[in-house]
């Protein structure tokens, strides 16, 4: 269209002047001329058209109310002039069209079908013609010529017809089914016998097409039986495309199809029975295939819009020749809807046309060496108006030639039924004059009426008559009214049981909009239960408390504690650890000693959790581990590589559950638009009923006032808005559906024909005729005032009511155009979700397939983990058993110890007789096992070699040291027998940790043993792991190859190259707005967190510096510190002292059990004086109290003081007594203390100067006794 706008720029004064016009839908046929360059289209949408591609120009066309759906150009043996076309129809009519030099002109039209005309075909000695419908009846005509065509009958088929072929003797026709089957019929051309039907019976042959065998095929079945030569596979080819006969000598034909046979010619032999062989032509269907012309070109369309033309040189070439020549081939229509319909060639062959179902159509220029360009005959056409030939007329809502013959028939035995009944009629009518004749008569004799009856049991018996008439259409129509009822049944099992909401449409009262409710079916009871299920597992899940972490494990046996950086902390030894409450019977070189001892254990404990260079913190560690869990990992799905999380791996479960919750949340979506819809609803079913009264109101008025009251209506509710009341059949409906009926020539058991009653009034209704008239007066000018006063309030109330009614129209339309918006985002959001619901089907079934694979990894992982946390046992139980016998030798060495504290104390230092008595002590000497248990008790399974040579080698320790063993001279006996006892409680100790090391040693064996299977097995589950990740990464590929389909808006899209889209989107990337606003939010967070981290990094480097400097200055105090020590030890005694030397050089045994006892007597003197001092403080408290009494009594009674001085008397007395003794013997003990500590003082100083000398000698002779 070209539209030129006027300078206003007013569209309504612009001029449209029409261009081009092209078919509106799919072009079905396609022909040219065989004399000059003209084509012939018939398109869907109802057009034929007529073109000239030599000037490339539509010439003119012709408009029809119903689509065309299949055309064929007459054969010049029947039109020599090549001008008449057949074109089938929608509608079931076939129309001949005349070509004219204006117009196309209707020569005939005839209707054998009552369904479209989807193949046309014309017999190979142009006598008979074959139409196929859609009704699946093939239907057959004698030509005679291009305007005559004599029907001979149609016969039925069991699936609608594709395509049709004739042979070449005209004696039997090809028909291709649209479920694959390939149907020849016999062509009989007599006419049917019957006369009251078209209907032939015909003989027929059927022939299953599908693929031959291949050898890959049979391949791969060769564990199943061999087929029989020529079986057919079990592969659906459907629908037929185009058929057509072997030539002759060959009994057999060609065959395209659907299905799979896509991109195949198949030939199909007739002899032998199932032989069928193949020609691969392309990979998409071959939908349409012809040859030219001059028979030199073989044209090939197919079903993605690619047309292929070969070329043999040679026109007596066979179709199965030209199929292997070579050819070219192109995309020339749409590939996803421009299947092809047709391809033509002129009649030179040097043009090549193809037609499609996207409506294009195709003009190619063919240059072959062998192709001659022609210009064509001009022929002589006249003008459509001027063409002799007369214009025929049917309508395609008439009947169809079955159907006009059946209805003939119908009629006329309706016809001889009328007549029948007419005479019936006629006769009682002849019967009613003469009764009425005898009661005119009767009206002179005056008999009784009984006197009439010539038979009085007639009545009786006609009614009896009726009766059994009546009940025997009844029966009659039992069966068929049981059938009728049970079909509904199951239709309404089928399409409304399952219902929920079924679709209702709503309509608005001041316009044509409307809305409909969403059809939604109930969920399943498998979908319910499963859902139950779902949601209890859920709950279940919320309800259990989550894990804190790692709960601790009790170890038996452990003794060590591991530090943060990874090494075992030092346990600082009780007797080392006490800050007060020392031993109070200790001495000052003890206490220092001790107090050595503690710092050094503090220190090396202290060292012990310096952590290393390795050390890693684990707060750190686990912010990491949050990190990678946490924080979103971009990959794309798409990467070869990428590997899904564990938790986000899709499984069988995982995916139904996911269709399951979609399923779910589609039909809550559903159902609450459908419970707002149904509330609408029922607020129409209320205000139609307002409605109906304030209309009845305004009725009223415009009556009263004289106006028409025909265009107020009462609002109704249409059926489709009430679809539950479709079973509800009223009177009117009933009549209307039987009138229907009759019209179209249908018979209704059991409906009788109504006949009109006699018109005339009841004897109750007065006639009008009596009733007499009264002329009416005219008004006076009060009665004048009084109707215009009436009237005035009339079209006031007639204003207020129309205006109440619009608004109630008007609230009721704007909430639902409110509704229609909502339903239009909502449908929007539903479709969304069932594009994802097939997308989630297909990955259903993709996961089924790999299920089987997934699951015998699972198990095989899962046996692999059970076997290795059974060695992390048996490991686990090796380490606390090497635990409980680190714990028995820690336990033997103190038993050991305790044995050389028990010798110490037993001969002390300063013993004549010790170096003789250690000698012997620590003598090895042969020892021989108790038989009892207890130490021993873990040992014996030790091999008895190893004691052999303990007992050799202590016969040589024994025998090294020679000489019978004695007591030392100067020694008690009786000292030395005890030195001999400790020394059998040394060896046995010696010899239990012996054995305990021998437990040990084994147990380590047996640890590194165990050790070696976690490598192998970690090693297992390494290539276990390994294989499931590459499985996984399979798996995600093949989830990757499902097609996505993803709805955006306009918004949404930020891949704008140069402010525009691009053709290419593959190059961008589908990424969700929270996320993106996540990450941008993190980059921020980061930012900030770097910024914190760098001024805790500077805080932390000044904090650096002044501990280094801390540091230096502590350890040059240590340094100076040490170098003093050392000059006034060498200033002193000319040498760095031992310190641990000399604290085993101490005082002797006696003054320490001397300062000892000091200590002790001192602690006692000093309870018993704390005991008196609380004495004293008591008795003082009663003399108190007893003080204050006796004031009071003084006070309070004056004839008592005689009494007075006397207890005043005898309380002084009593208190010299108490506070005389106590004070002398005090301080008798004060002396006796005085005296102990001159004694222990002098004995001191002794000690001193004894010490002091010789400190003087050992310093004189530089030796260490």
């Amino acid at each position: 269209m070209q539209v030129s706008l006027p300078n206003s720029g007013s569209l309504k004064e612009a001029r449209i002047q029409q261009l081009l016009s092209f078919h509106s839908g799919a072009i079905v046929g396609l022909a040219t001329s065989p004399y000059s360059h003209l084509a012939i289209t018939a398109g869907a949408d109802g057009t034929v058209r007529l073109h000239d591609y030599w000037v490339k120009k539509m010439l003119y066309q012709a408009r029809f109310d119903t689509p065309a759906h299949s055309m064929l150009f007459l054969p010049t043996a029947l039109d020599s002039a090549a001008r008449t076309v057949l074109v089938g129809f929608g509608d079931g009519l076939v129309r001949a069209l005349l070509q004219c030099l204006d117009a196309w002109r209707v020569t005939a039209a005839f209707k054998p079908h009552s369904g479209a005309v989807t193949v046309l075909a014309m017999s190979a000695d142009c006598g008979m013609l074959a139409t196929a419908g859609q009704d699946s009846t093939i239907f057959l005509f004698k030509v005679a010529s291009a305007t005559v065509y004599e029907p001979v009958g149609f016969f039925r088929l069991h699936q609608p017809a594709c395509c049709l072929a004739w042979s070449p003797d005209s004696a039997k026709l090809l028909i291709g089914c649209s479920n694959g089957d390939v149907v020849e019929a016999a062509v009989p051309h007599d006419g049917a016998k019957s006369s009251d039907t078209f209907e032939l019976q015909v003989a027929r042959q059927l022939y299953k097409v599908a693929l031959p065998k291949t050898p890959e095929a049979e391949s791969e079945n060769q564990a199943e039986s061999m087929p029989a030569p020529g079986a057919e596979e079990p592969q659906s080819c459907c629908p037929i495309y185009m058929l057509q006969y072997l030539p002759s000598g060959e009994e057999g034909f060609l065959v395209t199809a659907g299905g799979a046979a896509e991109g195949r010619v198949l030939k199909r032999s007739m002899a032998v029975q199932g032989a069928i062989s193949a020609h691969s032509t392309h990979k998409a269907g071959v939908t349409a295939l012809g040859v030219s012309q001059g028979g030199r070109l073989l044209m090939q369309g197919f079903s993605n819009g690619m047309i292929r033309v070969s070329e043999t040189g040679d026109d007596t070439s066979s179709v199965t020749d030209m199929l292997t020549a070579p050819f070219w081939e192109g995309q020339v229509h749409d590939c996803q809807t421009g299947s092809v319909t047709a391809v033509a060639t002129s009649f030179d062959d040097s043009y090549l046309l193809s037609a499609a179902q996207d409506g294009t159509l195709y003009l190619h220029d063919v240059k072959l060496p062998s192709v001659s360009r022609l210009e064509g005959q001009a022929l002589d056409v006249p003008l459509a108006d001027a063409e002799p030939t007369p214009e025929a007329s049917v309508s395609g809502d008439g009947y169809s030639l079955e159907e006009a013959r059946r209805k003939r028939e119908e009629d006329k035995l309706v016809a001889a039924a009328d007549a029948k009944k007419q005479g019936v009629r006629a006769y009682v009518q002849e019967l009613r004059k003469e009764f009425a004749q005898l009661v005119e008569a009767n009206a002179v004799a005056k008999l009784p009426e009984s006197e009439f009856e010539v038979d009085p049991g007639l009545r009786d018996m006609v009614e009896a008559q009726i009766k059994q008439e009546e009940e025997a259409v009844r029966q009659e129509l039992a069966w068929e009214s049981e059938k009728k009822r049970l079909a509904v049944a199951k239709l309404r099992k089928h399409f409304l049981d399952d219902l929920e909401v079924e679709h209702i449409v709503l309509h608005a009262f001041r316009s044509d909009k409307k809305v409909s409710s969403f059809k939604t079916r109930r969920l399943s009871a498998e979908t319910v239960e499963e859902l139950r299920s779902l949601a209890a597992k859920a709950s279940q899940s919320t309800s259990r408390q989550p894990s804190t972490g790692l709960q601790p494990e009790a170890v038996a046996g452990q003794s060590q504690q591991v530090s943060p950086a990874g090494r075992s902390s030092v346990s600082v030894p009780p007797q080392l650890g006490q800050q007060s409450g020392e031993d109070p019977t200790a001495s000052k070189q003890e206490l220092r000693r001790l107090a050595r001892k503690r710092r050094e254990a503090e220190l090396v404990a202290f060292s012990a959790t310096r952590p290393d260079d390795s050390f890693e913190s684990p707060a750190d560690l686990q912010a990491i581990r949050d990190a990678e869990q946490n924080i979103g990992d971009f990959k794309l799905k798409s990467d070869p590589e990428y590997i899904p999380p564990e938790a986000q791996r899709s499984t069988v479960d995982s995916k139904r559950r996911q269709m399951l919750m979609l399923d779910e949340a589609v039909y809550h979506v559903k159902m609450d638009f459908n419970k707002r819809f149904l509330a609408l609803r029922e607020v129409k079913k209320r205000v139609c009923h307002q409605l109906a009264e304030v209309q009845g109101r305004l009725r009223h008025a415009l009556a009263a006032l004289g106006k028409p009251t025909d265009a107020v209506a009462d609002p109704v509710l249409k059926p489709e808005e009430m679809p539950e009341l479709r079973d509800q059949v009223s009177e009117e409906e009933l009549e209307e559906y039987i009138a229907r009926q009759r019209q179209a020539g249908h018979k209704l058991p059991g409906v009788t024909s109504s006949h009109p009653k006699p018109q005339g009034s009841t004897p109750d209704t007065p006639r009008l005729a009596d009733t007499p008239t009264v002329p009416a007066a005219p008004l006076s000018e009060l009665e004048i005032a009084e109707q215009t006063v009436k009237n005035r309030k009339l079209e006031y109330e007639q204003q207020r009511l129309e205006k109440e009614v619009a608004d109630m129209q008007e609230a009721f339309d704007s909430a639902l155009a409110l509704l229609t918006r909502e339903k239009l985002s909502l449908e929007a959001d539903v479709k969304a979700a069932h594009i994802k619901r097939l997308t989630y089907q297909q990955e259903m079934q993709l996961l089924k397939d790999s299920e089987g694979r997934e699951q015998e990894l699972a198990t095989k992982l899962a046996g692999k983990h059970a076997e290795q946390a059974e060695l992390a046992g048996r490991v686990a139980d090796c380490q606390a058993k090497l635990e409980t016998k680190l714990q028995e030798l820690r336990a033997v060495a103190n038993a050991k110890q305790q044995v050389v504290n028990r010798f110490d104390e037993l001969v002390e230092e300063g013993h004549a007789a010790r170096d003789a008595l250690l000698k012997i002590f620590n003598k090895k000497i042969k020892y021989s096992k108790k038989k009892d248990a207890g130490l021993v008790g873990e040992s014996s399974s030790d091999s008895s070699n190893e004691d052999d040579d303990d007992d050799d080698e202590d016969d040589e320790v024994e025998d090294s040291e020679g000489g019978e063993e004695t007591c030392p001279p100067g020694c008690d006996p009786s000292l030395y027998d005890k030195v001999c006892e400790l020394r059998e409680a040394r060896l046995e100790e010696e010899e239990a940790a012996a054995d305990v090391g021998r437990s040990m040693e084994q147990l380590k064996k047996d640890r590194e043993s165990l050790a070696k299977k976690e490598r192998l097995m970690d090693q297992v589950l390494k290539a276990i792991n390994d294989e499931a990740l590459a499985f996984q990464r399979e798996k995600q590929g093949r989830l990757n190859q499902v097609e996505v389909v993803l709805l955006l808006r306009l918004h949404q899209i930020e891949y704008l190259q140069d402010g525009q889209l691009p053709s290419d989107l593959s190059g961008a990337l589908l990424f969700s707005t929270a996320e993106l606003d996540k990450l941008k939010r993190r980059v921020h967070e980061l930012a900030d967190e770097r910024t914190e981290l760098k001024a805790a990094q500077r805080q932390l480097r000044h904090e650096h510096v002044q501990l280094l400097k801390d540091k230096t200055t502590t350890q040059q105090k240590l340094a100076e510190l040490q170098q003093k020590a050392v000059d006034v030890q060498m200033l002193k005694f000319g040498q760095v002292i031992d310190l641990d030397i000399l604290d085993k050089v101490g005082s002797g045994k006696g003054v320490e059990e001397l300062r000892v006892q000091l200590k002790q007597q001192e602690a006692a003197h000093a309870h018993e004086l704390a005991e008196w001092d609380a004495q004293i403080r008591a008795r003082n408290d009663e003399l108190t109290r007893l003080t204050s009494e006796n004031t009071r009594c003084l006070t309070a009674v004056a004839e008592h003081t005689r009494s007075q001085m006397d207890m005043e008397n005898s309380l002084a007395n009593t208190q010299a007594h108490i506070f005389g003794d106590p004070a002398a013997q005090r301080r008798a003990e004060v002396a006796e203390r005085d005296t102990l500590v001159q004694l222990v003082n002098n004995q001191a100083q002794q000690l001193e100067t004894l010490r002091a000398q010789l400190l003087a000698l050992r310093s004189k002779s530089g030796l260490v006794p």
